[in-house]
């Protein structure tokens, strides 16, 4: 069973008994999200200011969704050993329209109320627009394999 980006959206106590009841006696889970890492380049700096100041409770900087412990929340489920967790490194440059529209991809933003979104998609995708760059966002790529419990 495989799930990309997207294994969240089920609730834990029912996803993991079915992935196991579909999955064949040594069958394998593989669950992949991408998580964005930090920066404190100065146009990442001058966008978390514009978040502090119309949005203080999203969280600033790239789209993510929460940091959670999935290789524990696998080991509790009992339906899976340990997982096995790999991590790649990569990077993609946004030009300032096609970072704006990521942002809109992200439910925490498509939530906002629709002027304060766009005020705020708006100071974004110029703080882009000025520093003469694309915006360049690293990521790191989570992959966990997990065997399912005899």
């Amino acid at each position: 069973v495989l799930a990309a980006q997207s294994w969240h959206w089920v609730a834990p106590a029912a996803s993991y008994p079915k992935a196991a009841r579909l999955l064949g006696p040594r069958g394998t889970l593989a669950l992949v999200w991408n998580r964005p890492e930090r920066r404190s380049d100065p146009v990442t700096i001058e966008i978390e200011e514009e978040y502090r100041q119309l949005v203080p409770d999203l969280v600033a900087g790239p789209p993510g969704e929460r940091q959670i412990d999935r290789a524990l929340e696998i080991e509790r489920s009992g339906c899976f050993a340990q997982a096995k967790v790999l991590e790649f490194g990569w990077e993609r440059e946004y030009p300032a329209c096609d970072y704006r529209a990521l942002l809109l991809t992200q439910s925490d933003h498509r939530l906002l109320p629709t002027d304060l979104r766009e005020r705020l998609l708006d100071r974004i995708e110029r703080i882009i627009e000025r520093s003469g760059s694309p915006y360049s966002v690293g990521y790191r790529t989570l992959l966990y394999l997990a065997r399912r419990r005899a």
